[in-house]
């Protein structure tokens, strides 16, 4: 199978929502210093974090959370231009 922008990711853990983040970065050929700029970031450390899967106490507890429930989360694109507004 082909993984695209359109193909959704199922994140069950921050290392799954880190590797999405990666893999979108990567795909768009953004830096981390570029992609930490357009999120008002005030350096790459934390999107590095994020990539890496380095979760804070209160991520995991989401996903405690959200495991319990029997919930996940998906991350798709939505298909807007950067710098478009939300």
């Amino acid at each position: 199978m082909v993984e695209n922008h359109d193909t959704p990711i199922v994140a069950r853990s921050a290392v799954d929502l880190g590797q999405a983040v990666r893999r979108e970065r990567k795909r768009q050929r953004i830096s981390q210093a570029d992609l930490s700029a357009l999120a008002g970031l005030p350096n790459r450390s934390y999107l590095s974090a994020i990539e890496q899967g380095l979760a804070t106490e209160r991520v995991e507890r989401l996903f405690r959370v959200l495991d319990a429930l029997g919930l996940e989360i998906v991350v798709r694109g939505r298909n807007v231009r950067r710098g478009a507004g939300r």
